[in-house]
């Protein structure tokens, strides 16, 4: 039986600069060499095939892709096999969401063979993004690779060491991009698991809570480091919340009044409550530190406060005269008057003369 090959040959392949070819199939090249030319987005397999003949002869004198030896023609081979791709994923970031995530195909059991994954990003601008590995558990054996892009789409990217990989990856601006492409054959290796983070220079607008107000200069946007002050809008009195931007966005803050306990009532950004015990100074002390959970005695630092109280007092029903213990303490070294608890120096005093015999403060 005679068997008659015929090929087709060009020789402007290179094995240093990629050449576009089909790749939606496998195929094989037959070469002359011994390295497979690069095929742009394909895998290459070198092999060789012995044609076992001791007959054989060139019809056609020229560079053919096989070698004639005295029993067998023996050709070279590349396979190419392009890769299963599906595993593409955008992942959005902002002042809402932070971080994310991302495991490759198989993790964390064995990486699936033969994938080629991108993983982009959409960030706010002028923002920059940072890439943790939590696990990078690759083959090193089997042509698993990782490329990064940190500046723009069209530079060449960085190929990491997948025997090293960096613990994390800094974007220069905001754009980054992950190539993944695990190997043909199936290993216990488990892939990649990262975190991607955004680092923003700044920040939209704040997102204000339902029981407040912005009370500071609203900006389209804000610079790091740069601060907004919400008003709770529920109390009046109340102490202004202050808010910072962040790398990382915001501040977190989700109700610009505070809550009480029930019973408690809500003053400005305190809650007190009134006992109608007798109790003498420390032990009233005691009382309120063990029923307020780690509850003091109330600092009265201007007129309102002291009206305040009073007025609850008589809608509990005590008397206008009668009196009541409140944080205040002299001290006997200086002579000033200081609050109980703080420690913090008083500066109202309205108080009966007669308090003045006491080394505590009531009211």
């Amino acid at each position: 039986m005679n068997i008659t090959q015929y090929y087709c040959c060009r020789y402007q392949e290179g094995t240093t600069f990629p050449i576009d070819l089909p790749n939606a199939d496998p195929f094989r090249l037959f070469i002359r060499g011994t390295s497979c030319p690069v095929i742009r987005g394909l895998k290459s397999t070198y092999t060789r095939l012995n044609l076992w003949t001791g007959i054989n002869r060139e019809i056609v004198t020229s560079k053919s892709p096989f070698w004639m030896y005295s029993n067998a023609m023996t050709t070279f081979q590349c396979y190419y096999q392009p890769p299963v791709y599906g595993c593409n994923q955008v992942i959005t970031l902002d002042a809402n969401v932070r971080s994310a995530t991302v495991t490759t195909p198989g993790f964390p059991t064995a990486r699936t063979p033969n994938r080629r994954c991108f993983y982009s990003f959409n960030v706010p601008a002028q923002s920059q993004i940072l890439i943790t590995f939590n696990t990078c558990d690759l083959s090193t054996t089997n042509d698993d690779t990782i490329i990064i892009k940190r500046y723009h789409q069209w530079q060449e990217g960085l190929k990491l060491d997948v025997t090293n990989c960096p613990s994390q990856v800094l974007s220069v601006e905001d754009y980054l991009n992950i190539e993944y492409w695990s190997g043909f054959d199936t290993v216990t290796n488990k892939g990649l698991n990262f975190t991607a983070t955004v680092i923003l220079r700044t920040c939209a607008p704040p997102t204000i809570p339902s029981d407040g107000l912005l009370v500071s200069t609203l900006k389209s946007s804000y610079r790091v480091g740069e601060r907004a002050v919400i008003r709770c809008t529920q109390f009046t009195g109340s102490t202004d919340n202050v808010i910072t931007c962040t790398p990382s966005g915001w501040t977190n803050l989700t109700k610009a009044c505070i809550d009480c306990p029930y019973g408690w009532v809500i003053y400005g950004d305190r809650c007190f409550k009134y006992f109608p015990f007798l109790r003498n100074y420390t032990a009233a002390q005691s009382y309120c530190a063990l029923y307020g959970s780690s509850g003091v005695l109330f600092e009265v630092r201007d007129a309102s406060d002291q009206q305040t109280i009073r007025n609850y007092k008589l809608l509990m029903g005590s008397s206008y005269y009668a009196a009541n213990f409140i944080s205040g303490r002299l001290d006997s070294g200086t002579g000033n008057w200081l609050f109980s608890d703080s420690n913090a120096p008083m500066s109202y005093y309205n108080w009966s003369s007669s308090n003045g015999d006491y080394n505590f403060y009531k009211i």
